[in-house]
């Protein structure tokens, strides 16, 4: 060992360059949060969706503890998003969507498909 900080007493200390490298691969919250509601949906989904069918999803999932249940991934997903919010109804969902509407999280992406009959949006998860 040699250097300014084992001649100081310190010890030997870990290559900075390391840290940073490995804390980029961890995912804040709001992040791991997007990556779950689409990695789920992109599974409960095989077409575009309203926000109607998701709030759906996350209401069915809402006391599933099966673990290969994809919408579990959708109700922890959305459920972080909404913040604990306990009147969650579709418009609610639909502003979820809407603010990250284009974001990218491991490799999928939350796109706008257009619109339904009724006109409302529709999602879908594609990867990019």
């Amino acid at each position: 060992e040699s250097g300014l900080a084992a001649e100081s007493g310190i010890g030997a200390l870990d290559d900075p360059a390391h840290s940073i490298i490995e804390q980029a691969g961890v995912d804040d919250p709001a992040t791991a949060a997007l990556c779950m509601l689409l990695q789920g949906a992109r599974v409960v989904f095989d077409e575009p969706f309203t926000a109607r069918e998701l709030l759906r999803v996350y209401t069915a999932a809402e006391h599933s503890t099966a673990t290969d249940d994809e919408r579990i991934l959708v109700r922890d997903g959305l459920g972080a998003m909404l913040a604990g919010r306990r009147d969650v109804t579709a418009v609610a969902v639909g502003r979820v969507l809407a603010f990250r509407r284009d974001s990218i999280a491991r490799g999928l992406a939350l796109r706008q498909a257009g619109t339904d009959r009724n006109g409302s949006a529709l999602w879908e998860v594609r990867p990019v």
